[in-house]
């Protein structure tokens, strides 16, 4: 089935941007467009409205992503380059084979790529230096199409500013009715401390959708967290219950916690988390060691109380229960 979509997805990405740009016309879409904070799953269009917000760029690109071979988004980033805007790209150092990005290195973007020994793993993009995506997507038709993840779209000039210096490793923002704290990875020790102390802190209930769920202290928290009362509901990706992840899964069925595995036809890469339906943590950050040691990530905690964000977290956490089975 994967091999098929993959054939026709060219003809395919030319007939759903004409169709999506028809119905960006429209007023309700304007409306939703000018949000400070939105929230982009999967099932929302998100190749449409993040090359959308691409092509309307008038200054420059700055992105730090683990792999970027949509065709689209290239041929986006080439369009624009082309046009005078400045691309400024931070890619892990497997990506330099890549012959898309090989494409935007022949037209003078300016790539870096990282050197560290482990993966450079965030999801990044901000345009014109006021609009920001972070999230779970991989920029490739694989993440776009064939699995479960989410990008929050911030409009806020200090919040693109502080995604693009070094310096600062971690920052709290007052937007609208949300706060949103962000963490960069390494270093990882208040990250972690901050996901750990959402879990201990935990009054009623811990909701989580994850790729990986093996880091040794986080299984530690959920299981105190379920001994004292606290519903602790988890859904994993089938492909991650071997090796380690099946290690941490065999201690929370052991603790009483039964995690369900995802059964729909995409994969589950969401690093997600919905503590006491208040507190949202998520970015691109896997809970496994290597996420909190080794690699380049990012965290982001939101506390909203914005309806249509709080619509979107529910429908998210919905959409994965709905696929899911319990492991017996």
């Amino acid at each position: 089935m994967r091999r098929w979509f993959l054939k026709l997805y060219p003809l395919f990405s030319r007939f759903f941007f004409l169709s999506q740009a028809l119905l960006f016309l429209l007023p309700c879409k304007r409306k939703e467009e000018a949000r400070d904070l939105s929230l982009f799953l999967d099932s929302d269009s998100i190749n449409f409205a993040l090359r959308t917000d691409l092509l309307r760029a008038s200054n420059c690109v700055y992105a730090e992503l683990f792999r970027l071979t949509d065709p689209l988004i290239v041929r986006t980033l080439q369009q624009k380059k082309a046009s005078g805007l400045s691309i400024k790209l931070f890619l892990d150092a497997q990506c330099k084979i890549l012959p898309q990005v090989k494409k935007l290195d022949l037209i003078g973007a300016a790539i870096q790529y990282d050197r560290a020994s482990g993966l450079m793993h965030r999801k990044v993009i901000v345009i014109d230096n006021r609009q920001s995506w972070i999230g779970s997507f991989n920029i490739t038709r694989t993440g776009f199409y064939l699995q479960k993840n989410a990008f929050l779209r911030i409009e806020n000039e200090e919040v693109a500013c502080f995604l693009q210096q070094a310096k600062e490793k971690t920052k709290s923002f007052q937007i609208g009715l949300s706060t949103l704290q962000i963490w960069k990875i390494p270093p990882a020790r208040e990250a972690l401390n901050c996901l750990r102390s959402s879990i201990q802190k935990a009054k009623f209930s811990i909701r989580a959708a994850l790729f990986v769920c093996s880091h040794p202290q986080i299984i530690e928290d959920l299981i105190a967290a379920h001994q004292r009362g606290v519903s602790v509901e988890l859904i994993l990706d089938q492909g991650q219950s071997q090796g380690s992840p099946q290690k941490a899964i065999l201690r929370l069925y052991r603790a009483g916690i039964q995690p369900a595995l995802f059964k729909g036809n995409q994969d589950l890469h969401h690093k997600f988390a919905w503590i006491d339906e208040e507190i949202v943590l998520s970015g691109s950050c896997n809970w496994s060691k290597n996420g909190f040691s080794k690699n380049r990530e990012l965290l982001f905690k939101l506390i909203t109380q914005e309806p249509h964000l709080i619509q979107k977290i529910r429908k998210l956490w919905t959409n994965c229960a709905s696929n899911a089975f319990a492991i017996r």
